[in-house]
C-alpha cells in the first residue's frame, strides 16, 4: 500500500494518503484531522502536547539538541528532534483518544486531561518486558545520545586510521542527527578543528 510506495521527500504524497486512511479507519469516514478543531481533534492535540513535552524533557536530559531532526526539517521548528522521536509513541495517544471517544468523551476537560497524561504511564511491550511510555521515550533518547558519543569517539580513534566519516555508519539517520547536532552546538567564533569532541 502507501508504505511500499513511499520515497525520500514523499513526492507522491504517500504519507498524507496513509494518514487519511488511518484516521478514517480509526475514527470513521467523516473524521478529518484538523489541529485547530475541537472534539476528537482537541483530544488528540492535548495528548500530543503532553507527549511532546515528555519527549522534549527526555531529549534534553539525554544531552541532545532538540532543534536538529532526523526527518523533520522545518527551520522554524525549534523541536524537530522532539517531533521525530515522539512519532513511535503517537499511536498510544491515538488509542487512548479512541477509547475516550468510544466511551462518549469528545471534549477536553480536567478529567480527560488527567486520562491523557496517564497514557504516559501505560505499558508498551519491549524486549525488556512491559515498560511505561515515558520510560520508553527516555530510553530512546538515551540510546541516540550513546550513538552520538560512540561516533564522536570513533571519528578520532587512532585504531580506525584517525578519522571515520560518520555517514559510513549503517544507520544514516543516526549519522545525520549527529552531524546536525554538532553543528548546532558549535559557537560561531570557532572553526571546526577547535572543538573538543569528547
Amino acid at each position: 500500500m502507501c508504505c511500499d510506495q513511499s520515497r525520500r521527500g514523499d513526492p507522491e504524497n504517500s504519507e498524507a494518503q496513509g494518514a487519511r486512511r488511518y484516521w478514517t479507519l480509526l475514527f470513521g469516514d467523516t473524521f478529518r484531522r484538523d489541529q485547530n478543531a475541537g472534539g476528537t481533534n482537541g483530544l488528540l492535540n492535548y495528548g500530543y502536547t503532553v507527549l511532546r513535552a515528555t519527549t522534549a524533557r527526555a531529549v534534553v536530559a539525554a544531552g541532545l539538541h532538540p532543534g536538529t531532526g532526523l526527518h523533520h526539517s522545518n527551520d522554524n521548528n525549534a523541536k524537530r528532534l522532539v517531533d521525530d522521536l515522539m512519532e513511535p509513541f503517537r499511536p498510544m495517544i491515538d488509542l487512548k483518544v479512541w477509547q475516550l471517544k468510544r466511551n462518549g468523551e469528545t471534549e477536553v476537560s480536567p478529567d480527560i486531561k488527567r486520562a491523557l497524561v496517564r497514557t504516559l504511564y501505560d505499558d508498551m511491550q519491549t524486549h525488556a518486558g512491559a515498560t511505561p511510555v515515558m520510560v520508553c521515550a527516555q530510553k530512546l533518547c538515551t540510546s541516540l545520545a550513546q550513538v552520538d558519543t560512540f561516533c564522536k569517539k570513533a571519528e578520532h580513534a587512532p585504531l580506525l586510521g584517525g578519522k571515520v566519516k560518520v555517514l559510513q555508519f549503517s544507520d544514516k539517520q543516526h549519522a545525520r542527527i549527529i552531524s546536525h547536532h554538532r553543528q548546532a552546538k558549535q559557537p560561531a567564533n570557532k572553526t571546526p578543528d577547535q572543538f573538543d569532541l569528547f
